[in-house]
């Protein structure tokens, strides 16, 4: 509620909604800027190659994410659902690079390599390959004989993210880069604090 000039509260607008929003992205992007800095100073401490690629990544999607969100709180009233939505994914970007950053030598690599998975989850999403290619000695269709053999060399860092035997390939494709939750996360960022 904001107060008109008598005094009296009135509704928050959408637009008013989206406005702050739109201040709130712009500060999680400038966090976002200065973990990036705070670990180039400290870069002698961590693998600074794959933690610069994993941070990149989320630095790159942040910026169009935050482009986006500006984008819809210049259009206004009908989108105030959508910036939500964007402000989220700065807001969960945030928290993985924070959470990248706490224990770099061990995360950052599952992160990039987790990419080859995401690529063999988005062609069967696409249909450029189906399940015959999750077999070792299945067929591969011309110009995936790479995706085929980095898939397999990555699978078994996934499939110890859960326990107990016999994770099959099938959920490996099911699951996300880490087997944390975004609210686990918050709560492990919490403790170092």
């Amino acid at each position: 509620m904001t107060e008109n000039n008598k005094g009296q509260a009135k509704p928050r607008t959408a637009t008013d909604s989206l406005s702050i929003l739109h201040g709130q992205a712009k500060r999680l992007v400038e966090v976002l800027d200065g973990i990036r800095h705070e670990l180039r100073d400290k870069s002698l401490l961590v693998p600074p190659a794959e933690l610069g690629i994993a941070l990149g990544y989320i630095l790159s999607s942040g910026y169009k994410t935050f482009r986006a969100l500006c984008k819809v709180c210049d259009v206004g009233e009908p989108w105030g659902q959508q910036g939500l939505v964007f402000s989220r994914m700065l807001f969960e970007n945030y928290v993985t690079a924070r959470w990248l950053a706490a224990r770099p030598s061990e995360r950052a690599n599952l992160f990039i390599e987790f990419s080859h998975i995401a690529e063999v989850q988005s062609a069967l999403i696409k249909g450029e390959i189906d399940n015959s290619f999750l077999a070792e000695g299945g067929a591969v269709p011309e110009g995936k004989s790479e995706l085929h053999r980095q898939f397999f060399r990555v699978l078994p860092l996934f499939r110890k993210l859960k326990p107990g035997q016999g994770i099959t390939k099938e959920q490996v494709l099911r699951q996300k880069w880490t087997d944390r939750f975004l609210p686990t996360m918050i709560t492990d960022l919490d403790k170092k604090s």
